[in-house]
This record gives structure tokens, C-alpha cells and sequence, in this order.
């Protein structure tokens, strides 16, 4: 089976990204990262470093994605973490790490229950992973899961 064939899978796609983030929910006061070009050269992704987070601080981002300068914009879904204590706070911190998890054995339509478990046992970070695992197999076991999108700026505002 080819990854094009697989259940929500989507073909990379030249475009333009930036990130919206900030520790405002609603993100209005957000900080927003300058375009970027993703390309086949890039596998059509990009890596935003952020810089002077506040230590023990929820942020909440989201990304913004034009197919061109001259396009429309859209807005994926706002995500969240939480930035790592500061130095000198020595507190308990539970987190959970995930890997290889096999796209054909989930649980859930949106990825396994396991997930919204660990959510709600309060972890301070639950590291999420667009693709699982590449197994050879005769199964589908690569999945990209397509963001929810909503329409956002015209093609004035990225000029």
C-alpha cells in the first residue's frame, strides 16, 4: 500500500508556515514567527526555535500555513505545553513518553484512548508525534493526521 492510499493521508506540498505562540488561550497577544518557505528540499517542514520562554509557563500555539505569498491563510488547531521548571524549582514533574505506536492497532479516531488518559493524570508533558513508526508490513502503519483549518488572513497581510 502507498502512503497516498492510506486513510488521512496527505501529500507534502510547497507552501509558506509561521507560528502564532503565546500564553494567551486565545492567542491575541501572540507572538508570530516571520513566513517561512517549505519545499520537497525541506520535506515540506520546518523546525521554529523558541527563545527566552518563561520557565514553568503554559503556552499555547498554533500554525498558520498559505500555499502562496499571494493566497489565502490558514489556521490549524491551537495546541499547548507547558515549559520545563525553572533551575532552582525542584518540584515532581510527571511526564510521558511515547514511540512507535502502530497505526493500524488504534483505539480511537484521533489516535488511542491512552492518550486522554495520560492528559488527565496531569502530565506536565505528553510528547505527541505526527507519524508513528514505519513497520514493514503488509498493514498501513504511517499516519499523518490533517489538522482542522479555518480561514485567517488574506494575502495583503503576509505581503
Amino acid at each position: 500500500m502507498r502512503l497516498r492510499d492510506l486513510e488521512g493521508s496527505c501529500a507534502g506540498k510547497p507552501g509558506l508556515a509561521r507560528l502564532h505562540y503565546g500564553t494567551d488561550a486565545e492567542l491575541k497577544t501572540a507572538a508570530v514567527t516571520p513566513w517561512v518557505n517549505v519545499t520537497a528540499k525541506t520535506d515540506y517542514t520546518h523546525q521554529f526555535a523558541l527563545h527566552d520562554l518563561t520557565p514553568g509557563t503554559q503556552y499555547h500555539y498554533t500554525l498558520e500555513t498559505a500555499a502562496s505569498a499571494r493566497g489565502s491563510a490558514w489556521r490549524g488547531q491551537t495546541g499547548s505545553f507547558r515549559t520545563a521548571p525553572a533551575r532552582d524549582d525542584w518540584r515532581p514533574v510527571k511526564f510521558f513518553a511515547l514511540s512507535c505506536q502502530d497505526y493500524t492497532c488504534r483505539d480511537h479516531v484521533s489516535g488511542f484512548k491512552t492518550y486522554q488518559s495520560m492528559a488527565r493524570m496531569g502530565a506536565a508533558s505528553l510528547p505527541r508525534s505526527a507519524t508513528t513508526c514505519t513497520f514493514e508490513t503488509t498493514r498501513p502503519s504511517r499516519f499523518t493526521r490533517l489538522p482542522f483549518v479555518q480561514r485567517t488572513t488574506s494575502s495583503s497581510e503576509r505581503s
